[in-house]
């Protein structure tokens, strides 16, 4: 059984001829022109690159547990599981999370790390203040745990304890 293909694609613009012409990396416009022309926001960009890194960060975290025998930095801990990561990837999980509402519910393949983290930063982003509020305050245990006020923080402080 074969465990691995190292099989780089082909990253220029063009087709794949199966039964028709299905276009290929075609894509080609730089973020300064998509923020020139009002198709994204400075703050969505931004957002999505916070995303791609707070995923990308959580799958080498993962990576980190599985060759390193249970070690993160400081943190020491028994990993035993698969670790289906997909680095490279991030923006996938966070393009395509980004447009779904609060209400949708997803499922995910079995490299789905980066959807689920996507779809709770994404949650986070479109609560609004009481919401976030409740979210943050509902399992009291933790909330005293983590030693945390909500009352007089701003929404950046809450956004980034949630």
């Amino acid at each position: 059984m074969v465990k691995e293909i190292l099989l780089m694609p082909e990253f220029t613009p063009g087709f794949i001829e199966i039964k028709g012409r299905i276009p290929k990396f075609q894509y080609q416009k730089p973020l300064q022109e998509e923020l020139e022309g009002g198709n994204i926001t400075r703050e969505n960009s931004i957002d999505l690159l916070k995303c791609m890194l707070l995923v990308r960060n959580l799958e080498v975290m993962i990576c980190d547990f599985k060759e390193k025998k249970g070690r993160y930095g400081p943190l020491k801990y028994l990993y035993i599981g698969a670790d289906h990561v997909s680095i490279g990837q991030e923006a996938i999980s966070a393009g395509v999370i980004s447009a779904v509402s609060l209400s949708d519910y997803i499922t995910s393949n079995h490299r789905g790390h980066g959807d689920a983290l996507a779809k709770g930063y994404f949650a986070i982003k479109l609560m609004d203040d009481p919401a976030l509020v409740s979210f943050l305050t509902e399992d009291e245990e933790i909330f005293e745990f983590l030693g945390f006020e909500t009352q007089g923080k701003n929404r950046q402080e809450l956004e980034e304890k949630a």
